[in-house]
C-alpha cells in the first residue's frame, strides 16, 4: 500500500502568484496592494515574503521550491515502516473490512501499543 502521490494544497500560493509577488515587490507595491491584486489576505503575503528571504531578495522560483520542500512529510508511512502491521491491515482489507473497522480492531486488540495502531486514513 503506497501513499498517494504528493500534490499541492489548493490553498497554497501558486508559482504564478509568487511571480506576481516578486514583480510587485520590484515595482515597489505595498503588501496590501499585492494582497488585493491576488485576492489573498495581507498576512499571507507578509508571511510568504518573510519566510523567503524578505522584500529585497524575494525570488519566486526559490520561494516555490522552498515551499515544496517544507511541505514534505518528514516521516515514512507507518505501513511501510512496519511490515507486520501492513500484513494485518492487508488481510483485513481482503476480508472486506472497512478502514474504520480495522483501525478500531487494532486499537482494541493492541491497547497502548502505538506501533500496532493506525488511523482509518492510513
Amino acid at each position: 500500500i503506497s501513499p498517494a502521490p504528493r500534490c499541492r494544497s489548493r490553498l497554497a500560493l501558486t508559482i504564478s502568484e509568487r511571480e506576481e509577488i516578486s514583480r510587485s515587490l520590484v515595482a515597489g507595491a505595498s503588501l496590501r496592494a499585492i494582497a488585493v491584486s491576488l485576492g489573498r489576505a495581507p498576512s499571507t503575503i507578509s508571511r510568504e515574503i518573510k519566510r523567503n528571504v524578505g522584500r529585497t531578495s524575494y525570488r519566486a522560483t526559490q520561494a516555490d521550491k522552498h515551499a515544496w520542500d517544507r511541505a514534505r512529510r518528514p516521516k515514512r508511512c507507518k505501513l511501510v515502516e512496519n511490515p507486520a502491521l501492513a500484513s494485518i491491515v492487508a488481510d483485513k482489507l481482503r476480508l472486506e473490512w472497512a478502514p474504520e473497522q480495522i483501525a478500531g480492531w487494532l486499537k482494541h486488540t493492541y491497547p497502548g501499543v502505538k506501533d500496532q495502531q493506525v488511523s482509518h486514513e492510513t
